[in-house]
C-alpha cells in the first residue's frame, strides 16, 4: 500500500494528465468540442491540482522534494513552489473561464515552465547522470509531453473560434 501512496505522490504530473484526459472523453462536453473539453480538465487536474501539490512540497517538504529530484535542498525551491502555485491558480482559473486568448497565455507559460524544468531535467541526467525518480523519470517525459499536448488540443478545439472569443 505504501509502495502505491509514494507512487501516486512521486508521479502527480503523469496521473493527473491521465485522469483530465479520461474525463474530457468521458464527460460530455458543454458548448465545446471534445478537444476544448480534453484541455479544459487538463487546466483543472494537470495545471490545477498537480502543480498545486508540487507546489506545496517544494514550499512544505523542501528537503524531501530535493532528495526526490536528486539535489541538495536550496532557497531556490520557494521559487519553483510559488511559481507553481501560480500555474495552479491560473489552471482553477482557466477551467472556469472559457476563452481563448486566456487559454493560449497560460499555455505558453506553461510551455515555458515546463519544458525549461525538462530540459534541466536532461542536463541533470546527461552532465551529472541523476537518475532520481524526481528527474528522469516519468516526470521527464510529461514536462515535455503535456504541455505541447495542451498547445495541441488548444489548436483543435480553439483556433476555428478565435474570432468569437470563444468555444
Amino acid at each position: 500500500m505504501s509502495d502505491i501512496f509514494v507512487w501516486i505522490i512521486s508521479n502527480v504530473f503523469t496521473w493527473s494528465a491521465g485522469v483530465a484526459v479520461l474525463f474530457g472523453l468521458i464527460l460530455k462536453p458543454v458548448n465545446m468540442n471534445r478537444y476544448a473539453n480534453i484541455l479544459r480538465f487538463l487546466f483543472l487536474w494537470y495545471a490545477g491540482i498537480a502543480f498545486l501539490c508540487s507546489g506545496f512540497f517544494h514550499l512544505f517538504l523542501s528537503k524531501l522534494t530535493a532528495t526526490a529530484i536528486g539535489w541538495m535542498p536550496s532557497p531556490f525551491q520557494f521559487e519553483v513552489g510559488l511559481a507553481n502555485w501560480s500555474i495552479a491558480i491560473f489552471g482553477f482559473m482557466a477551467f472556469f473561464k472559457k476563452n481563448n486568448y486566456f487559454w493560449l497565455s497560460g499555455i505558453l507559460a506553461i510551455i515555458i515552465f515546463s519544458v525549461g524544468a525538462g530540459a534541466g531535467h536532461v542536463y541533470q541526467l546527461v552532465e551529472n547522470h541523476n537518475h532520481a525518480s524526481s528527474n528522469s523519470g516519468l516526470i521527464l517525459y510529461t514536462d515535455i509531453f503535456v504541455p505541447f499536448l495542451m498547445l495541441f488540443l488548444w489548436f483543435k478545439g480553439c483556433r476555428a473560434r478565435v474570432t468569437e472569443n470563444k468555444f
